[in-house]
């Protein structure tokens, strides 16, 4: 069997080198889809959240600027792991 040389290689490298650089920009496409879609679920449900506490809040008769502002930021930060559970049910499913 002939010896190859250094930089060679045969058609099975060759195509499994293109799935591999296939394989990367599907992924790399797909990240970027998935943090889209991200974006949106948290566009979504972090103002949702953040109204929903500052509403409960103010039920609970707490009236001062602190806590509109705690709960606010409750909130958004609650709808982080919420909107990423989300997008990441959709992308799975679609």
């Amino acid at each position: 069997m002939p010896q190859r040389g250094h930089g060679q290689f045969d058609s099975d490298q060759g195509h499994v080198f293109a799935i591999m650089v296939i394989f990367a920009h599907k992924t790399r496409r797909s990240r970027r889809l998935d943090m889209r879609l991200f974006a949106i679920m948290y566009s979504l449900a972090g103002p949702t959240l953040a109204g929903i506490l500052i509403i409960a809040a103010l039920t609970m008769n707490m009236f001062t600027a602190n806590a509109m502002i705690a709960s606010a930021v409750i909130g958004f930060i609650i709808a982080l792991p919420v909107a990423w559970f989300i997008a990441k049910m959709i992308r799975e499913n679609v």
